[in-house]
């Protein structure tokens, strides 16, 4: 081993000038080779996304200079690409009356989807959601009074229950309710 090298040099009593210019130029022209991808693939990226900042990260070029050059570029846009077509009746009725000590109230509203269609690209396709994790009917039930400066409220929420698809270990959800 030549002290200060790090190579094997076999039979040579010293370090080997052609060997080391051969190994710079390959190396030098390595990294110009690099540099020339790096900003080929940059410009190309930011032509693709029309610069639009990726989420979580400050912008494009901090992925390339912290991660290196990727080697899949996905569209992966989230916002304003889905369609949602949603009919139904919705209800509310409320009643308030003075009584000898305050005030009692009662309400009851909510909405009874007929149809809710989605489509997660602008082609056209739409799928019935009701067929398959979206309840139909949901309403809201409250009850509460008031006496002096206090007030109580005590409130049902029922959410229906709906069918799912493609899951081995159920077909349904029950209709629950919370309070």
């Amino acid at each position: 081993m030549v002290a200060g090298r790090g190579y094997q040099a076999a039979g040579a009593a010293g370090p080997d000038p052609e060997r080391d210019l051969l190994q710079h130029r390959l190396f030098r022209h390595h990294q110009r080779e690099r540099r020339r991808f790096w900003q080929r693939g940059m410009a190309q990226v930011t032509s693709f996304s029309g610069g639009v900042q990726p989420d979580n990260f400050p912008s494009l070029g901090f992925l390339y200079s912290n991660y290196g050059t990727p080697y899949a570029i996905l569209d992966l846009r989230r916002y304003n690409r889905g369609r949602l077509k949603q009919d139904g009746i919705d209800f509310n009725a409320q009643y308030q009356r003075q009584t000898g000590f305050g005030s009692i109230s009662l309400s009851f509203g909510g909405t009874y989807t007929l149809h809710r269609k989605s489509s997660p690209s602008s082609n056209g396709v739409y799928t019935e959601l009701l067929d398959n994790g979206v309840g139909r009917f949901n309403f809201t039930a409250a009850a509460g009074a008031t006496v002096g400066p206090v007030t109580g409220r005590v409130q049902l929420t029922h959410s229906g229950g709906y069918p799912i698809m493609f899951d081995a270990t159920q077909t349904s959800v029950k209709a629950f309710d919370t309070v």
